[in-house]
């Protein structure tokens, strides 16, 4: 493709390009931080960390919210122009970091575990979702550096309510899991 096409490529076409290289990059990068080493100390406190967490949620039958809470809270960060992509990397990265630590614990392969996890609806809405958050920033950045922000804040809000959805589904599918391994 070249640099002139992607000018008079229509708007929706660019970001539906941006919002499937986002999607990729996010994998990428949790995947990558699931593949960096982490001795066992670290990855039980990790494990024990997730677990205290998951149990304080069920302790106050909050699971579902929790996990919609904590997903949406990150999402709306993402929205951010400019730091939203910053802080999304991040909690990327802590996720991997995160499922490498319960995997270790458990003595499994932090891959197979992620790859078990991508095999789970909720985890490609929850990616679905953050990936339109961080479109939507990148696009929000374009829109103030190009004096277009006005365009781009509706769309902004048409696609917070769809990450909303897309977020209380999977959380909604993710408890359903909890509960069905008890």
């Amino acid at each position: 493709m070249d640099p002139h096409s992607w000018k008079v490529t229509p708007s929706r076409w660019r970001k539906i390009v941006v919002f499937f290289i986002v999607l990729l990059a996010a994998l990428v990068l949790t995947a990558l931080a699931t593949l960096q080493p982490m001795d066992m100390q670290t990855a039980i406190a990790l494990n024990n960390q997730v677990n205290q967490l998951v149990q304080s949620f069920k302790e106050n039958n909050m699971v579902l919210l929790g996990i919609f809470w904590n997903n949406l809270t990150i999402t709306i960060i993402s929205f951010l122009p400019f730091v939203g992509p910053l802080y999304s990397g991040y909690a990327f990265f802590g996720t991997g970091r995160a499922i490498a630590g319960e995997a270790i614990a458990h003595n499994l392969s932090p891959s197979s575990v992620l790859f078990q996890l991508l095999l789970r609806p909720y985890a490609w809405l929850e990616f679905a979702a953050y990936s339109i958050a961080i479109t939507s920033s990148l696009w929000l950045a374009y829109g103030i550096a190009n004096r277009t922000i006005g365009r781009e804040l509706k769309n902004t809000a048409k696609l917070i309510i769809v990450s909303v959805i897309l977020l209380f589904v999977a959380a909604a599918v993710e408890t359903a899991y909890i509960y069905a391994l008890l």
